[in-house]
């Protein structure tokens, strides 16, 4: 995006940290089973920082069979997540929440 110069908050584009976002929220509400921290740790105390090591193995250990091997493209998850957001997504009526992981 950054080469074909169409990222930059201050250009009018959307920032590189809005379309992180956008890309964990479809991998999370697509059939790609990505989980959200905030919901396999809902008492972590977040403004601490991050979960220890320890815990981030364990859950690995734990959810980590859960999340599905994708077998599409780099071409056909870009394709993907254009069409989620072009035709799938509701603008205005929806939210992006990595928190909540879903529509």
């Amino acid at each position: 995006a950054k080469e074909l110069g169409v990222t930059g908050a201050m250009e009018g584009y959307l920032s590189p940290y809005t379309l992180v976002l956008l890309v964990l929220f479809f991998l999370q509400v697509g059939d790609f089973g990505l989980p959200s921290l905030q919901a396999l740790l809902p008492d972590h105390d977040w403004s601490t920082g991050e979960p220890s090591e320890e815990i981030l193995r364990a859950l690995s250990n734990a959810y980590g069979t859960q999340t599905r091997a994708c077998k599409a493209s780099v071409d056909e998850l870009f394709r993907q997540f254009c069409a989620f957001y072009h035709g799938d997504f509701v603008w205005g009526a929806e939210v992006v929440s990595v928190r909540l992981a879903r529509r």
